[in-house]
């Protein structure tokens, strides 16, 4: 009997070791491996001189300048954002999401998204005492050459969209820049350009910032991390765990039945 009791025990720590190596492997994958990772973004209002941030949106994509890019021509999405302070046409037509105002400097906004690997992130948003002009980021990756998620951090410029010809800032509905009580009115004010998008010099320095962390690896569907699935739908984790009791009854009864011969 003594023989056996050790050898159940031998059979059972063994059964708990080979689920631990599957509980681990599941729960450790590398984020190389993963489908996806929770981005937080915080951008921050450092306006000089001091205005509102209005809204605007923010993409998620695969190739390059899909939203904007510096050079490049504004599309109908842009222009709406950098002229008039609404992102209805980036949403309609890229498939971006809205982001709020940022009423004040020293306000900020934060919002979090998934994203694959190779994706990169764009976003813009007009400073309202203008008459085209934006903060935004342009193509920025979100994941390094060897798979892993990218934390970092931008001071942003302001960008002219090319679309409206520029008054001095703050000079208002009359010179064409965006008075959102007048709604659709102020897409008729202003004077239409169709220059390249590029740096305003009417502005000196950070507008505002912008920090970008990779939070939580989000794993594949039907492979490993703790919010995966299997083919049945049970998360994996669930499914390494059941595995462990399983390999403990088996070698418990295993034994029981050699104790019995």
């Amino acid at each position: 009997m003594r023989t056996n009791s050790l050898g159940r025990r031998a059979l059972i720590s063994l059964s708990v070791i080979i689920g631990a190596a599957l509980l681990a492997a599941v729960l450790f994958t590398p984020a190389s491996a993963q489908s996806a990772t929770r981005f937080r973004v915080t951008i921050t209002n450092a306006s000089d001189p001091e205005m509102i941030i209005t809204p605007g949106a923010y993409l998620v994509h695969q190739e390059a300048a899909e939203f904007w890019t510096d050079g490049g021509d504004a599309n109908v999405a842009l222009e709406r954002i950098a002229e008039i302070g609404v992102p209805d046409a980036a949403v309609a037509d890229l498939g971006a999401t809205a982001l709020d105002p940022i009423p004040a400097s020293g306000d900020s906004i934060t919002f979090e998204f998934d994203a694959t690997p190779g994706s990169l992130f764009s976003f813009a948003q007009m400073l309202i005492a203008t008459n085209d002009t934006f903060v935004g980021l342009d193509s920025v990756a979100l994941w390094d050459g060897a798979g892993s998620p990218i934390t970092s951090s931008f001071d942003l410029l302001a960008w002219d969209a090319g679309t409206e010809e520029n008054a001095d800032l703050f000079a208002g509905y009359e010179a064409g820049q965006p008075d959102p009580p007048r709604g659709e009115a102020n897409l008729d004010n202003g004077v239409a350009t169709t220059d390249s998008i590029a740096l305003n010099e009417q502005f000196s320095g950070t507008q505002a910032t912008v920090s970008i962390a990779a939070l939580v690896v989000l794993p594949a569907t039907g492979s490993g991390g703790l919010a995966g699935s299997g083919s049945d739908g049970f998360p994996t984790w669930a499914i390494a765990l059941l595995a462990t009791a399983l390999l403990v009854v088996v070698a418990g009864g295993t034994q029981r039945v050699r104790s019995h011969r």
